[in-house]
């Protein structure tokens, strides 16, 4: 009986981004996986080194892209605002649903 002849599989995957921190600036990450196995099973064997490959690759942008996140920064909105109708103000929820609170001093402050 004749021995099956072995082969050696090599897969690799690479992806290039952009840096969002400097435009001039690619990030490039890759990945290469190599094995031995018989010819008759190196197609199966190719399609898993490229599967994993590829998800090792696409770990990794998505891990630098959620570290390099910018950040949003929010302005702190004042608590009460002097309109032409009186005195308003906002609650956290009525934030939310856009609802407005006034205040008018002759009706709270003396009549």
């Amino acid at each position: 009986m004749e021995k099956e002849k072995l082969v050696e599989v090599v897969r690799s995957y690479s992806r290039k981004i952009s840096n969002p921190s400097n435009q001039y600036e690619n990030m490039d990450f890759f990945c290469s996986k190599k094995e031995e196995c018989k010819e008759s099973e190196a197609l199966e064997k190719s399609a898993e080194l490229h599967e994993f490959c590829r998800s090792e690759v696409e770990f990794s942008v998505n891990a630098y892209k959620e570290e390099n996140k910018p950040k949003v920064v929010e302005k702190e909105k004042p608590a009460f605002s002097k309109s032409s109708r009186g005195w308003e103000s906002k609650t956290d929820h009525e934030e939310m649903v856009g609802e407005e609170k006034r205040f008018n001093d002759k009706e709270n402050y003396g009549k």
